[in-house]
């Protein structure tokens, strides 16, 4: 009796509370299954919780499509057993609790950090390492350059020898590069040979190759045409002795264009030619005689008041006339003989005269010099 007592103090100290009916009361987190007449397999613990059937059931979480892991929540049956067995044995109560069960998330991949690429250097047979080389434009652009430089300095040279075959291979005689021999009694020889040659009273006048002796060349190639009579007016007598010209006089006077003169001089000695104009006269002899007068534009005729002997004679030969390329050279022989036993001046010496001739742009051979030589 005393023991029945110290259990009934025992339970009435527990932290189970008993209802009106003589039940358990319901308590704070703990359910309370209701009491089944079945008997119950408390090793099962699917048999344990048949009785329990919870009306929602929660559906399997579905994992998020960009494959990152969620917690899931389970509802576990677990089974509370009271501290007092025989109550809880014979009430057949059974406390159902759900314990939420956490699936871990497993750890994120780290992000790969790329790592920078090392070349390999391949090591040779002996052991050396090779650097592996980078390709470079500069030495193709160098290329590149010199052949540029090389394309026009091709060009540049074509175009030179073009403008040298014009200026000296273009010869209606040869272009030949070796020297040719001309026909002395062909027209060309005789036509250039006519425009240098002089007489032994113009010889002993002068032989001088200056400007004098090219403007009275210059002169003898005006036609007679281009000469016409004119008069005396501002002819100074004082400028070109012995010349004189007087408009009383039974002489008629003659004058022609200065620009007669320069066309002419041009056509023989070229474009190029540098010149002064001047009175047409050789020397202080009566050779020539025309004076220029600019205020007039002209030149005018004067006559001779002094003695016009010579007392030399000249033989003078074309020897030779030859070709090659563009240039024409004649050669003439000369022999001065003086008449009456009279000497022969200094100034005229026996030997050869050379006249070279060219051929310019205008198609025209002009004289480009005149030289003297004893010996042939």
């Amino acid at each position: 009796m005393n023991n029945e007592n110290q259990n009934n103090s025992q339970v009435q100290n527990t932290d189970y509370s008993v209802d009106n009916n003589g039940g358990l009361a319901q308590m704070e987190g703990v359910r309370i299954a209701p009491i089944s007449s079945d008997p119950v397999n408390a090793s099962n613990i699917s048999t344990a919780t048949s009785a329990y059937h919870p009306t929602n059931k929660q559906e399997p979480s579905q994992q998020p499509t960009n494959n990152s892991y969620q917690p899931v929540t389970k509802t576990v049956p677990v089974v509370t057993h009271s501290r007092l067995d025989g109550i809880a044995t014979s009430a057949g109560a059974v406390t159902m609790q759900e314990v939420p069960i956490t699936k871990a998330e497993p750890p994120k991949e780290e992000e790969k950090v790329e790592e920078p690429k090392i070349e390999e250097t391949p090591i040779t047979p002996a052991g050396e390492v090779t650097k592996k080389k980078k390709f470079s434009f500069a030495p193709f652009l160098l290329l590149i350059i010199a052949g540029m430089g090389g394309y026009i300095y091709y060009t540049n040279m074509l175009h030179q020898n073009q403008i040298h075959q014009l200026m000296n291979d273009c010869t209606p005689i040869t272009a030949s590069k070796e020297e040719v021999k001309l026909d002395l009694k062909s027209h060309i020889v005789q036509a250039l040979y006519s425009k240098v040659y002089t007489t032994a009273k113009e010889d002993f006048a002068s032989v001088d190759f200056d400007n004098e002796m090219k403007l009275y060349l210059a002169f003898k190639q005006i036609p007679h045409t281009d000469i016409y009579p004119s008069n005396c007016n501002q002819f100074s007598v004082t400028e070109m002795e012995p010349f004189v010209c007087e408009s009383n006089s039974n002489e008629t006077n003659y004058a022609f264009k200065v620009e007669t003169l320069e066309r002419e001089f041009k056509e023989l000695f070229g474009e190029k030619e540098n010149y002064t104009l001047d009175n047409i006269q050789l020397k202080s002899s009566c050779v020539g005689g025309y004076q220029y007068i600019p205020s007039r534009g002209e030149f005018v005729q004067g006559f001779c008041t002094k003695n016009n002997l010579v007392t030399i004679k000249a033989e003078k030969t074309l020897e030779s006339a030859t070709s090659r390329e563009n240039v024409i050279v004649l050669k003439e022989k000369v022999r001065y003989i003086g008449l009456d036993d009279m000497q022969v001046p200094s100034h005229l010496q026996n030997g050869y005269y050379t006249y070279t001739f060219k051929l310019d742009l205008n198609y025209r051979y002009i004289l480009v010099s005149k030289t003297f030589s004893n010996n042939n």
